[in-house]
């Protein structure tokens, strides 16, 4: 059994934090085992704290870093020399294992923003009452909700999941079955997913609460509806992942020990850049779990994050061969294949997947990018037909017009695509037409505009390395694989997201090795 931690307190940013704190604070990390034996992390963190502190944090730059602190001389060039960037990613890592280890108790917080050269100081200050807000509102407050939104979410927040009782309510044996009835609906609409069934799952299950304030399974549909809804509309995430944080917090209460509300509840976390609170509720639904589905497609998912295709897959499999059927672990599943270039068993679960949600119009592209990659493409062009207008259908009919040798007819259809292009995933659309059909160049430009709206649309970290690693999987793009200008691009995306993935999610420190293959 893994041990339980206690963390609970809230962070409050650092204004009126004393120089006497923060020297403090910066005396008791450089004390620690890990940072004593490394002298080149506490140069550099006294260097940014210092600066920061001082009101010198538009100072920390790259070029500045690198002379001042590593000695490099006014010849540095910091896109040929990384050693600024790969240092200050291993100080955020010292960090976050302090701070889960010796530091957890500490009245003073460090935190060097993704992205960033500076440290913000962030107070620690235990709950004094259930209403205090759990330790990463302070994440998300900066990137997600504006005042209004996190003064009414934590307002719901709770102290110690495993020690607050529910609310007693009188049980009602209608409300029971009417809740049970909108559930029921729920699932359906998920499982099917035709245009608006997410909205309407949704409406289903927040009815179901409202009929049953106590129905787990009520506030599991819910915050389930809404991350599917935030993953189908990235533009949604600032307005979905609040209320999907209320719901899980609502299904903790209830259930503490629920090993798929303490997963969603470890996924939020790491959403948010908290590893310390990814890490907390990890191993709670390990602990009482390690055969769940969520808890086993978390971990695969982390896997594929870091780059292990392999070990995300026979995790993954696990998942979806485990009762009762689970269409999301099907589709998780068929879409690792389908990056790992095993396309006979991807196509054979996404027609298994079109049986269950015949209007899924996802599933639907899939199939005809799969025919097309196998090189079926009389019957890529027939299944073009199911799929519904819009930019998808555009790339589609280029990718299969192209493999057909009808030159003008792919390119009229990228032309209406490009017109329309506007979202991370459109460009990513077009590089891969372009990619197919060896305009290299141009699926360069494409890749690079995409890759500057992802970092620059606001999501959180684990969102946007999301989006990067799949951009970076796709089948259709690896025809650039033997391109220098290309390769030496992922090359170095992959290594920030395997650093940021094992920022968000150590799994080393989660008992992987606990759980059954």
């Amino acid at each position: 059994m893994m041990q339980e931690m206690t963390f609970y307190s809230r962070e409050v940013p650092g204004e009126g934090v004393t120089q006497k704190a923060i020297s403090a604070q910066l005396a008791r990390i450089h004390a620690s085992p890990r940072f004593a034996r490394s002298p080149r992390l506490c140069q550099l963190l006294s260097y940014l704290v210092e600066n920061s502190a001082d009101g010198n944090a538009r100072k920390l730059l790259e070029f500045t870093i690198g002379v001042d602190v590593f000695g490099r001389g006014e010849s540095f060039d910091p896109q040929s020399d990384t050693i600024v960037r790969v240092t200050v990613r291993r100080l955020r890592r010292f960090l976050a294992n302090y701070y889960e280890a010796q530091g957890r108790d500490d009245p003073l917080i460090f935190l060097i923003p993704t992205g960033h050269y500076r440290v913000d100081f962030h107070q620690r200050i235990p709950f004094a009452d259930p209403g205090a807000a759990p330790t990463f509102y302070r994440q998300w407050r900066r990137w997600i909700f504006p005042a209004a939104a996190a003064a009414v979410l934590a307002a719901t927040a709770v102290v110690d999941y495993a020690n607050v009782s529910p609310p007693v309510v009188t049980p009602d044996v209608t409300a029971k079955s009417q809740a049970a009835q909108h559930i029921l609906l729920g699932q359906h609409l998920v499982h099917r997913r035709g245009p608006g069934d997410l909205q309407q799952a949704v409406t289903e299950f927040e009815r179901a609460v409202a009929e049953d304030a106590r129905n787990v399974d009520g506030w599991i549909g819910l915050a389930s509806a809404l991350g599917i809804t935030a993953l189908h509309d990235p533009d949604q995430n600032r307005k979905i992942l609040p209320r999907q944080y209320w719901a899980i917090n609502q299904a903790l209460v209830l259930a503490p020990s629920h090993p798929e509300v303490n997963a969603r509840m470890a996924r939020l976390h790491a959403y948010a850049g908290d590893l310390a609170g990814a890490t907390r509720f990890m191993r709670r639904a390990l602990a009482s779990g390690s055969e769940n589905i969520l808890v086993l497609g978390m971990l695969a998912g982390q896997e594929r994050a870091s780059g292990n295709l392999q070990l995300a897959l026979q995790l993954q499999r696990k998942a979806a061969s485990l009762p009762p059927l689970d269409i999301a672990s099907l589709g998780n599943l068929a879409y690792m294949l389908y990056e790992a270039g095993e396309l006979d068993e991807a196509l054979e679960l996404y027609d298994r997947l079109e049986k269950f949600s015949p209007q899924d119009a996802r599933v639907k592209a899939m199939i005809v990018k799969l025919h097309i990659l196998r090189g079926d493409f009389a019957e890529a062009e027939q299944r073009l037909q199911d799929v519904s207008p819009g930019a998808e259908r555009h790339q589609l009919r280029a990718l299969v017009y192209h493999s057909l040798g009808q030159a003008e007819a792919s390119r009229q259809a990228s032309q209406a695509l490009a017109e329309q292009a506007s979202s991370p995933d459109e460009k990513i659309m077009l590089a891969e037409i372009f990619a197919y059909r060896e305009e290299r160049g141009r699926a360069m430009d494409e890749i690079d505009a995409a890759f500057a709206q992802i970092l620059n649309q606001g999501l959180l970290p684990a969102l946007m390395f999301s989006q990067i690693r799949t951009l970076l999987d796709s089948p259709f793009l690896q025809r650039l694989y033997d391109d220098a200008v290309f390769l030496a691009w992922a090359d170095g995306t992959r290594a920030l997201i395997a650093s940021e993935a094992h920022n968000l999610l150590t799994l080393a420190a989660l008992g992987r090795d606990d759980v059954p293959l």
